[in-house]
């Protein structure tokens, strides 16, 4: 094999590997912020949850009525969540899952089977 040839090989194998660590390394980085905007988004939703309790003596029946109500407001200082939803009104989390709410005990948790005991 010519010594060009060789280094020709060479050469694309090392592309192929920054390739390789450059996507490894984006996929990381997705997860890292995606988990972040869960975190962030279950302890919105549950402050919000706690606070329809607390002004209504009831668990609401699901995330969209709590999230229609002026109690957001309140709950998170004026602050307003801003959560992506599907065609039929679920709220996403980060990673495109409904998120899970339990009526009778007011939890919401991650739709992501992953994250369901954060």
């Amino acid at each position: 094999m010519k010594p060009r040839s060789q280094f020709m090989i060479f050469l694309v194998g090392l592309l192929f590997m920054a390739f390789l660590l450059i996507g490894l390394q984006s996929r990381t980085l997705f997860r890292i912020q995606a988990e972040r905007q869960l975190a962030d988004q279950l302890r919105g939703l549950r402050a919000v949850v706690r606070t329809y309790m607390v002004l209504h003596k009831s668990y609401p029946a699901d995330l969209e009525t709590v999230m229609t109500d002026r109690v957001q407001e309140i709950a998170l200082a004026g602050d307003v969540l801003a959560l992506p939803h599907d065609a039929q009104g679920h709220y996403l989390d980060p990673f495109g899952q409904p998120y899970r709410y339990d009526p009778h005990t007011g939890w919401v948790s991650a739709g992501n089977e992953k994250y369901q005991d954060w």
